[in-house]
C-alpha cells in the first residue's frame, strides 16, 4: 500500500510494522515526527508514541478488535485542534479476522499437556540428591518442530504452565537455549489455567461485539463512541459521522432524483423491497437465489416470501451485479461476522419509501425471456425447461449456470428426462463418456450401487452423468424384455359369480393397484401399467363380460354389499364404475 501511494498517489510515504529492524522503525518514526513524511502505512505497532499534533487523517483498512483500540488510534488526528478525519473501513470478513485471532491468542488443553509433556521428554535432573531440579533445554526451533505450534503460542503456553506451577523458567542459557525447570502438572491448576482462559476469550469477544455494534450502526458514531465510555456531553459537530451526513442529506428536498421509471430501476426497488421484507436477514447469494426462484432444498422455507422468482428471467449473475450496485450506492450494508448479511441503511430506507431510482445498469428483459418456473412444486415446468435449453445446444454445466441451479440438480432432471425417453443420451455427454461408463456398469454387472461403477471411471467423470447412463440402461432392459403371453378369457361359464371375482381381486391385491387398475386388470387393458401384470391370475379374467346384462346385474350387486370384513367396499365400488368405463 505504502508503495500504491508513492507511485499511483505520487505521496512520500513509508510502511511500517513490528518485523522491521529497530534501525528501519526508528528512521520512519522519526521523519514522520519531524515533519519530513506525508504518510505512513503502518500496523498497530506505530502510534504508541506519536504526539504529532497536525496528523489530518487516520485511515483504519480493517477494524480494529475493539472501541478501546479504535478510540486510541483514531484519537492521533487533529489533536492541534483543527478538522480531521478518523475513517473506519469496515467489512463484515473482519469479524472472522478478529474471531481468529482470539481463538489462536492462547493455547487450548491439550497443547498445554503437549508443551508440558514435551518438556518433562527433554527433561534431566542437574544433580543428584533431595532438592535436585529437573531441567528442560531447548530452542524455539526444536519446540515449534516438536510441537506444531508457533512460537508465540509456546511462550504464551510456558507462562500460563508457569502461573499454573508446572515449570519455572530459568535464564537463557548461552546459544539462546531455553531452560525451564519442569514439575508436576497439577489437574487441578491445568482445568483452573483453562477456565481463565476461556473467560480472557469471553471478555474479548464482548469488546469485539461492541467495535462490531459500533460499525454496523445506523446511529450517530460520536454519541455512540460517547455513551460507550461513558461521557455525557454533547455530541454535536459541524461534520459529526457518515450517518448524521447522509440523513441530513436524505432530508434535503429532492433536487436531481426522480422516480424508478427503467427496468434497471424497478428491479433495484425490488432488492431493496425484499430484504426489508424478509422476518430474518440474508446474505447476498441467498437473496440472489431467492430473487431468481431458485428451488434448491434449503431455500423451502423461503416459498411464501414476497418478490421470490421476481428476477427470474435474469441470469444468477446479473441479479448478484445487481445486488452490487445497490450495495455500491450505499442503500444496503452488509453486516455480521464469519457470514455477512444485508440490511437497510438510511439511504435505502429513503429510496424506497420516495420510489427513488438509483443509477443501475442490467440488461433489458423481454417478455418471452420470463418463462422460468414460478413456483417450487412445478417440477414438471423446470424439467421441460431444462430439456429445451439441452436441446438448443447447451451442455448442463451451462445450463446450471444460466439458471442459477447446481450442476447436480440439472443432471437430476436430465436423469428423469433420460429414464422417460423425453431426452437422448448424445445430448446430455459425448459419446465416449457414455461408452465408457456402459463399459463400468457391464464390469461391475449390477447398476444397484453407483460407487462401484464410479471407482472404475476417470475422476473427471461424475455421479451426474453415471445417473443418466444408469437410466438410459434400466430402460433398454424394460423395453428388452419379452412380453408375458395374454392369457385367454376363460370361456364363458354363465354360473361364473361375477361379484366374487371382484371382491377376491381387491383381497388379493391389497394396496397394489389403485381402483381403476383392479378395474384395467380385469378386464384385460393393454395399458403399459398392467405389462407385469399380464401373467396375474386375474387379467382379462372379465374380459367381454361387462356388456352382459347379468353380469352388470351382478356388478351392481356387490355395491348393496353391507361390510364384509377384510373387502375394501369403496375399492370395490370404484373398479366396478371403472368396469363399465372400460368396456364402453
Amino acid at each position: 500500500m505504502a508503495d500504491y501511494a508513492r507511485q499511483v498517489c505520487k505521496v512520500n510515504a513509508r510502511h511500517y510494522h513490528g518485523l522491521l529492524d529497530a534501525r528501519m522503525r526508528a528512521e520512519v518514526q522519526d521523519a514522520f515526527m519531524a515533519g519530513d513524511l506525508e504518510l505512513v502505512v503502518a500496523t498497530n505497532a506505530f502510534g504508541m508514541g506519536i504526539d504529532r499534533p497536525d496528523v489530518r487523517f487516520v485511515l483504519h483498512y480493517t477494524m480494529p478488535g475493539s472501541l478501546e483500540a479504535y478510540y486510541q488510534e483514531a484519537g492521533r488526528a487533529g489533536r492541534d485542534g483543527l478538522p480531521a478525519r478518523a475513517i473506519l473501513l469496515y467489512s463484515a470478513s473482519d469479524t472472522a479476522l478478529h474471531d481468529h485471532f482470539i481463538n489462536e491468542a492462547w493455547p487450548s488443553e491439550d497443547e498445554l499437556r503437549s508443551v508440558h509433556g514435551f518438556l518433562e521428554t527433554d527433561a534431566s535432573t542437574d544433580t543428584p540428591g533431595p532438592a535436585a531440579a529437573r531441567l528442560a533445554h531447548f530452542s524455539w526451533e526444536e519446540a515449534e518442530a516438536a510441537l506444531g505450534l508457533s512460537p508465540t503460542l509456546i511462550r504464551v503456553a510456558l507462562e500460563l504452565l508457569e502461573t499454573a506451577q508446572a515449570l519455572r523458567r530459568r535464564p537463557d542459557r548461552m546459544g539462546g537455549l531455553v531452560e525451564v525447570e519442569v514439575r508436576e502438572l497439577a489437574e487441578a491448576a491445568l482445568k483452573d489455567t483453562v477456565r481463565q482462559i476461556a473467560a480472557r476469550r469471553d471478555h474479548k469477544r464482548r469488546l469485539l461485539l461492541r467495535m462490531v455494534s459500533y460499525s454496523e450502526t445506523d446511529a450517530c458514531r460520536r454519541r455512540t463512541m460517547l455513551d460507550y465510555f461513558g461521557d455525557g456531553a454533547k455530541a454535536e459537530a459541524l461534520v459529526c459521522c457518515d450517518n448524521c451526513l447522509a440523513r441530513a442529506e436524505e432530508a434535503r428536498p429532492p433536487a436531481q432524483t426522480r422516480p424508478a421509471e427503467t427496468q434497471a430501476e424497478r428491479a433495484a426497488l425490488i432488492v431493496l423491497q425484499t430484504v426489508a421484507s424478509l422476518s430474518w436477514q440474508v446474505g447476498k447469494s441467498k437473496l440472489a437465489q431467492i430473487l431468481q426462484g431458485s428451488e434448491a432444498l434449503e431455500l423451502a422455507a423461503y416459498a411464501q416470501v414476497r418478490n421470490r422468482g421476481k428476477l427470474a428471467a435474469l441470469k444468477r449473475t446479473e441479479i448478484e451485479s445487481l445486488i452490487e450496485q445497490v450495495l455500491a450506492a450505499g442503500c444496503l450494508k452488509q453486516v455480521g461476522g464469519r457470514y455477512p448479511m444485508l440490511e437497510l441503511t438510511p439511504r435505502g430506507e429513503q429510496t424506497l419509501q420516495n420510489r427513488t431510482a438509483l443509477p443501475i445498469r442490467l440488461r433489458s428483459v423481454h417478455a418471452i425471456e420470463a418463462r422460468q418456473p414460478a413456483g417450487p412444486r412445478e417440477a414438471g415446468r423446470t424439467m421441460r425447461l431444462t430439456a429445451e435449453m439441452l436441446q438448443a445446444g447447451l451442455e448442463p454445466e451451462k445450463i446450471a449456470a444460466e439458471r442459477g441451479l447446481s450442476v447436480g440438480t440439472v443432471y437430476c432432471h436430465l436423469e428423469r428426462l433420460v429414464a422417460a425417453g423425453g431426452v437422448e443420451l448424445d445430448k446430455v455427454m459425448p459419446r465416449a463418456m457414455e461408452q465408457r461408463i456402459r463399459e463400468a456398469i457391464e464390469t461391475v454387472g449390477s447398476v444397484e450401487l453407483l460407487v462401484p461403477i464410479k471407482e472404475l471411471l476417470p475422476p473427471e467423470v461424475d455421479f451426474g452423468p453415471i445417473r443418466c447412463v444408469v437410466a438410459a440402461w434400466r430402460r433398454e432392459r424394460v423395453q428388452q424384455r419379452p412380453v408375458p403371453p395374454v392369457r385367454e378369457a376363460p370361456p364363458r361359464r354363465e354360473e361364473e359369480d361375477i361379484r366374487e371375482v371382484v371382491l377376491s381381486c381387491v383381497r388379493a391385491l391389497p394396496g397394489q393397484l389403485p381402483r381403476s387398475g383392479v378395474a384395467k386388470l380385469l378386464v384385460g387393458s393393454g395399458s403399459a401399467r398392467m405389462a407385469e401384470f399380464r401373467g396375474h391370475g386375474f387379467y382379462n379374467r372379465l374380459g367381454g363380460r361387462t356388456g352382459d346384462a347379468r353380469a352388470k346385474g351382478a356388478l351392481e350387486e356387490v355395491l348393496q354389499v353391507p361390510q364384509e370384513p377384510p373387502y375394501n367396499h369403496s375399492a370395490a365400488r370404484a373398479s366396478l364404475r371403472q368396469l363399465g368405463e372400460s368396456s364402453s
